[in-house]
């Protein structure tokens, strides 16, 4: 048999706690040894708050902050997210509808107007069916048919529209300080009242300082736009007649966006309307 001394067991057990404590026992994390950085690390280790990293606790060990996913608390379901709205043509870039800001541009943001114009899906379509409205027409005549004479048309009405675009909304509006926006009236105003409004509005413009007065920038971009035509369209579609003619068009086209613009909403609304209510009409199994 094992014979075991007295001695021997009382160095067992005074080892046996010593030998755990040093195994479980946190090792100390002191940022300085001498006695003021101890006292600034105990200050700073009771005004921590208990949540944030890098916070002492009592007996000077780091305290790990709770984990939360703070980032997918904010985070709302999709069909919860609010949806950018989406304007798939360059000409509601300029229309102002009431309530809204109605603080005059920079040239910067009419230059915007002008860059948005010149790859404006809706410009692309408009300028094919014209065109495609004058290949039946056979009009004008030198541009022939065929794919070469279509795409001639397409071009020189692209081309017509840039240049209107770019002295009517951006260089004149720049230099004479008109608004190049079309400011929408609403339903607080009359039916007449607003169709007055909306088909005048490329003659009459309201002004940068909030006053209104001739629609110089436009009439006279469009102008200047259906005479730089003259340089790459035939003979027979070229001269002052066709000048003037292509300005009154450009106009007259500019009348009738606005007045879509004007009446656009008030439409879909009621549409929308009466959508939701046959919708909600509809018997459910």
């Amino acid at each position: 048999m094992l014979r075991v001394s007295l001695p021997m067991l009382t160095a067992l057990a005074l080892a046996a706690p010593l030998s755990a404590e040093e195994i479980t026992a946190p090792e100390p994390q002191w940022q300085s040894s001498t006695p003021a950085a101890m006292a600034d690390s105990a200050t700073t280790a009771e005004q921590a708050p208990m949540n944030q990293p890098g916070a002492l606790s009592a007996m000077g060990d780091p305290i790990s902050p709770p984990s939360s996913n703070a980032g997918e608390a904010n985070t709302l379901p999709p069909e919860q997210e609010p949806r950018k709205k989406f304007r798939a043509c360059a000409p509601s870039l300029t229309v102002v509808h009431p309530g809204e800001d109605e603080s005059p541009l920079a040239v910067r943001q009419k230059f915007k107007i002008f860059y948005r114009y010149t790859y404006d899906p809706c410009l692309y379509a408009a300028a094919a069916a014209a065109a495609g409205i004058k290949q039946a027409q056979d009009e004008p005549e030198e541009y022939g048919q065929g794919a070469e004479g279509y795409g001639k048309r397409v071009g020189a009405k692209i081309a017509d529209a840039n240049l209107a675009t770019f002295f009517g909304r951006f260089l004149l509006p720049s230099l004479l300080h008109d608004d190049p926006r079309f400011f929408r009236m609403g339903k607080s105003e009359t039916t007449q009242r607003r169709m007055v409004h909306a088909v005048l509005s490329p003659e009459w413009t309201r002004r940068d300082n909030g006053t209104h007065r001739f629609n110089y920038s436009r009439v006279l971009g469009d102008l200047i736009a259906a005479a730089i035509g003259n340089a790459y369209r035939p003979e027979d579609d070229s001269g002052a007649g066709h000048t003037f003619r292509r300005t009154g068009i450009m106009l007259g086209t500019a009348s009738g966006s606005a007045a879509f613009a004007e009446f656009w909403p008030d439409i879909k609304a009621k549409l929308f309307k009466k959508h939701k209510q046959e919708v909600a009409q509809i018997p459910t199994d």
